[in-house]
């Protein structure tokens, strides 16, 4: 299955983190070839896309010992994992990107004396002590070393600050007309994401009439085998199910934000599943929904935690077939 929509981005590509009740692991590299470094040693995959067929080598293995409890950050991991539609915000809530680490702030330029009363004093003492020419080269020294150490920190900090002003002038471009600009911002909206699981988001608006204005968006969801294991397989399935609904939940709460003239959303989310009848990996939708933003305001974005992503979804137009045990099977999607 091609991607259906011309804009793309993967959400935290390359590096994943994969967090599980046996531990955690990282997956180093895209689908297909990368390497897992988990507390069981060091593995290699490679595998041919839409072919089913696949290696895993065990490059490097630990010696077996008493099973690790899970830590605590690997817990907050989970919970992150677990409940990511938390961080949805309401559709009217301000946006703007972050563009920095932290807020820009100039260095201080060094003082050789620090007022100018000591700068006298100092002069003084240069005709009543001998060793004072001494102390005064010392610091003299240290001045100069700080302004030296000034100037790198300045220049630093003039190319940062030439790199955020940049982007806030693209930004401030953007959203000047963002009809026009709509996919460039849902990019800029997507890009600032804090992301738990690597997730790849294909996306089209629709504009020609804004008042059924409508954003595409086509998600490559995780798999379950990246869930935590040491449950039960309906607990495991579970779990999975409310994870990739929250993705939808959080994804579509981004889009009516970043775009306050946008109508309706329509997301539809896939895995890569292995079909028993030829043993090969095809892409299968599991869920898909129409959401109009009339009826997604009437959301209360101020109490999410009773919020449950799969039953909010659910109360849109909503295509999904899926057991009460989580058991998903393909759908067509919207």
């Amino acid at each position: 299955m091609g991607i259906r929509f011309r804009k793309s981005i993967r959400l935290l590509p390359g590096v994943r983190l994969n967090v599980g009740l046996r531990g955690s692991s990282l997956t180093i590299g895209p689908r297909g070839t990368s390497l897992n470094i988990s507390q069981k040693g060091i593995a290699a995959n490679v595998g041919i896309p839409g072919t089913g067929l696949s290696f895993r080598e065990q490059l490097f293995k630990t010696s077996s010992g008493r099973k690790n409890r899970i830590s605590e950050s690997d817990l907050i991991e989970l919970n992150e994992i677990l409940n990511i539609h938390l961080h949805t915000p309401a559709p009217d809530a301000p946006w703007q990107p972050d563009f920095s680490d932290g807020q820009l702030t100039p260095p201080v330029k060094p003082s050789f004396t620090g007022n100018t009363g000591c700068s006298i004093v100092l002069v003084l003492l240069l005709f009543v002590f001998p060793l004072i020419p001494l102390v005064l080269s010392f610091k003299v020294n240290n001045w100069l070393k700080a302004n030296k150490q000034y100037d790198a920190e300045m220049e630093q900090y003039k190319a940062a600050k030439k790199i955020q002003d940049e982007k806030w002038e693209k930004f401030n471009a953007l959203m000047s007309n963002p009809v026009k600009n709509a996919e460039d911002i849902l990019t800029l909206a997507m890009e600032n994401l804090d992301w738990p699981k690597e997730t790849l988001v294909a996306y089209e608006v629709d504009k020609e009439n804004e008042e059924e204005s409508v954003a595409r968006f086509d998600v490559d969801l995780p798999e379950i085998e990246d869930m935590p294991d040491d449950v039960s397989n309906k607990a495991m399935r579970l779990n999975y199910v409310r994870h990739i609904f929250g993705i939808g939940f959080r994804i579509i709460g981004e889009a009516f934000r970043a775009l306050p003239f946008l109508r309706n959303v329509v997301l539809s989310g896939y895995s890569q599943r292995v079909d028993s009848a030829t043993g090969n990996t095809t892409d299968e939708y599991l869920y898909s929904v129409r959401v109009p933003r009339e009826r997604w305001e009437r959301i209360n974005f101020n109490n999410l935690e009773n919020v449950d992503p799969l039953v909010a979804l659910n109360a849109f137009e909503m295509r999904c077939d899926m057991t009460k045990t989580g058991i998903m099977h393909a759908i067509e999607p919207f």
